[in-house]
């Protein structure tokens, strides 16, 4: 049996994880470099273009999709470090490796018109996803941070809505950055030594190798929907699930400290302001107005201490009275909107739940409010007495607009980078996946399904493939490897067990039946040695007529070998005719020819005697014997025995034995006659034909006259 020790980690393997990783490292850091130089040589000449993406396109159609990732988060790192602000746009070259990746595959950066498209999706994606950023960015107040002279040039001249003005203005630069990437990364690839592309073969270190079609080759008819795609599938919808989460739950954890800090701020102003208000005197600030002793210069205070805090809208003191807010004082710095001491406010639905606890004199919770004022946070304090009386409150009204342009842009720089992560997340799942999962069991399939449909004389062949794998994943995969090996193994030995016992019965079944054929020509001392010769013969005929293409139906290599093996058969039936009879020296009597022209009967009768009971599928050779038997005397007008058959009724291979059988007849000498010469043989063959033989047989039979002639010379005295 065929060893099937369990192999380590081949040498191919071990170059994949310590070479090939390595040649993966320096690849990167080639590309990385290559992003650098191309940003620093357009900066250093003025140009309105990026040019930061080349090293990543080719390091994604060299070396794979996660090296050609880790190019753009690394180059996008390195200049984050001056500007952290181009980290919300890594996913942009994220997504390019991406495209040069996917059309790498498909002709890119071989041909022009691939390449160009390359250069036309990345423009589009970046164009997008920047527009986009751009647009969230500038609207919510940091213009300053994004826009371009482009995206400006656009809305000044078209007056267009900032949106899609900010797209083409992103597009204009985007379009002729990228597809001069593409090109100037086309021609690194056509210039990179072949040694080096060598080192990468369908697509790098992820990239599990097959040989030739492997996968292509799928007898089995059923739906096939590849593993990988499935668990990129399944990792892309997780990761974006997970992503999405994140985004939600940083958005909420944002806007809940924004709240949280906002609230401080507020109470933190309230304390402060509380410091500038003699409570002691709110009664005569609310009787006297401005005219009040101080009044003005608290107010100045008040007015000067919101000033401090950008996200204040207003800062106030209110007496809270059944009727309404009764003014103290309003920082307000709109005249015309500004309360005065004395003035009734009416108090808004939002603070009526609160109304009993502010008549009560005690502390309540913010309350957020959405009125003509704006979305407002309203931080109340209580202002108490000397004795301890609440007599009014300090109230700041701290501005939620922020809240949401600073929400927004969180969210939109969050959702940036998480997008990146997870693309990086997807393609090296992928990548890993692929070669530790996808791969081997692709390989692993292919291999078997050959070894399941294949030839069985290619078994080995196909065994020798699939032990050549080397599958060393150290885990279930490779467990299943070795099993399936030695299962292979095994079936391969008893199958070739089994066609060996199966090829020993046949000959013995074989020989056991040219025995009695043996016997038959023993006992015909008349036409000794005519089994051989005739076998012969009808080889000959057998095999030009394959080789010429007649009854192309029918003639073919299988049919050639049953002939071959039932020729020596066809006399059997003379087994049951009486020595008499067969070693008679002269002319038989028309009696004794009638019982000699029963032997093509008997011999039928007595091969399917032998096959009695044997499944049509399973007589093999055996019933073209059975044919061979029975019709040999048949001829082609009809007028022959034992059935009378003419034409293509009667069998073709029983039409092959004729020839031969007659052709022995002429040729071999018998007591009552010498043998005729072969041209006399000949000649007398082609008269007969088109009425004793197959005419289409015949134009075969005379075009290996010279086979026959060497044929029939080489039996030399057995003639006789």
């Amino acid at each position: 049996m065929r060893s099937l020790v369990r192999h380590s980690m081949g040498e191919r393997d071990r170059w994949l994880a310590d070479e090939g990783i390595g040649w993966c490292l320096v690849v990167v850091a080639a590309g990385v470099a290559l992003d650098r130089l191309g940003a620093s040589l357009v900066s250093a000449l003025g140009l309105p273009l990026f040019f930061d993406t080349i090293g990543t396109i080719v390091v994604a159609a060299l070396a794979g999709i996660t090296p050609g990732v880790t190019v753009a988060l690394v180059s996008t790192g390195i200049v984050a470090i001056g500007n952290p602000f181009v980290l919300y746009y890594a996913s942009i070259n994220v997504l390019v490796a991406v495209i040069a990746f996917g059309l790498s595959r498909r002709g890119a950066f071989t041909r022009v018109g691939p390449t160009v498209l390359v250069g036309l999706l990345a423009a589009g994606v970046c164009a997008l996803i920047g527009g986009t950023l751009g647009w969230a960015f500038a609207g919510m107040g940091i213009a300053s941070d994004v826009t371009n002279a482009s995206a400006q040039a656009v809305l000044d001249a078209t007056g267009w809505p900032t949106y899609p003005a900010q797209l083409v203005g992103e597009l204009a630069v985007e379009l002729p950055d990228k597809l001069l990437s593409a090109l100037v990364a086309s021609l690194v690839l056509r210039w990179l030594p072949k040694w080096v592309v060598q080192r990468f073969p369908g697509g790098g270190l992820w990239q599990w190798r097959l040989g030739g079609d492997v996968l292509e080759r799928r007898p089995l008819r059923i739906r096939m929907r590849s593993l990988e795609a499935r668990t990129i599938a399944i990792v892309a919808v997780l990761g974006a699930a997970l992503g999405l989460a994140c985004v939600i739950a940083g958005a909420r954890i944002y806007e809940n400290t924004a709240n949280r800090r906002y609230v401080e701020q507020g109470q933190t102003l309230c304390s402060l302001a509380s410091g500038y208000v003699d409570v002691d005197r709110i009664g005569d600030y609310l009787s006297q107005g401005e005219d009040a002793d101080g009044y003005q210069a608290t107010l100045a205070s008040l007015q000067s201490l919101a000033e401090t805090y950008q996200d204040v809208r207003y800062l106030y003191v209110y007496q809270v009275r059944p009727d309404g807010y009764h003014v103290v004082f309003d920082t307000d710095a709109d005249r015309s909107t500004m309360g005065h001491a004395g003035d009734v406010v009416a108090i808004g639905a939002p603070f009526l739940p609160q109304l009993p606890a502010l008549l009560a004199g005690q502390e309540i919770a913010p309350v957020m409010t959405t009125d003509e004022y704006g979305w407002l946070l309203s931080v109340y304090r209580p202002l108490r007495d000397s004795s301890g009386s609440c007599v009014a409150y300090v109230c700041a009204d701290i501005d939620m607009g922020n809240v949401i342009s600073d929400r927004v842009t969180f969210v939109a720089k969050l959702a940036s980078i998480a997008l990146s992560i997870v693309v990086l997340s997807i393609v090296t799942s992928a990548g890993i996946a692929r070669r530790r999962v996808v791969g081997p069991v692709n390989a692993l399939s292919a291999a078997a399904t050959d070894f399941a449909f294949s030839d069985p004389s290619e078994r080995s062949a196909d065994l020798e493939r699939l032990e050549s794998l080397s599958i060393a994943t150290g885990d279930e995969i490779e467990a299943l490897y070795h099993s399936v090996r030695h299962m292979d193994g095994e079936a391969t030995d008893y199958i070739e067990k089994i066609g060996h016992q199966v090829r020993v019965i046949e000959r013995l079944q074989e020989n056991t039946i040219t025995s009695f054929a043996d016997l038959t020509d023993a006992r015909d001392k008349v036409t000794g040695g005519h089994i051989r010769r005739t076998a012969r013969y009808v080889e000959l005929l057998a095999r030009a007529a394959l080789e010429r293409g007649v009854y192309p139906d029918e003639i073919t290599p299988e049919f050639v070998s049953e002939v071959e093996r039932s020729a020596p058969l066809h006399d059997i039936g003379k087994i049951e005719i009486s020595d008499v009879l067969l070693n008679k020296p002269g002319k038989l009597t028309d009696d004794e020819y009638e019982e000699m022209k029963t032997h093509a009967a008997k011999g039928g009768a007595i091969l399917r005697r032998v096959l009695a009971g044997i499944p049509d599928e399973d007589s093999g050779y055996l019933d073209t014997a059975v044919a061979m038997a029975t019709y040999h005397h048949e001829r082609w007008d009809g007028m022959g025995y034992p059935e009378g058959l003419s034409g293509t009724d009667i069998p073709l291979c029983a039409r092959i034995m004729a020839v031969a059988d007659v052709f022995d007849a002429l040729s071999a000498k018998r007591p009552y006659k010498e043998g005729f010469d072969f041209d006399r043989c000949q000649k007398i063959m082609r008269e007969g034909t088109g009425s004793s033989f197959d005419p289409a047989l015949m134009e075969v039979w005379f075009s290996i006259a010279d086979q026959v002639r060497a044929a029939l010379e080489g039996f030399g005295e057995d003639q006789a």
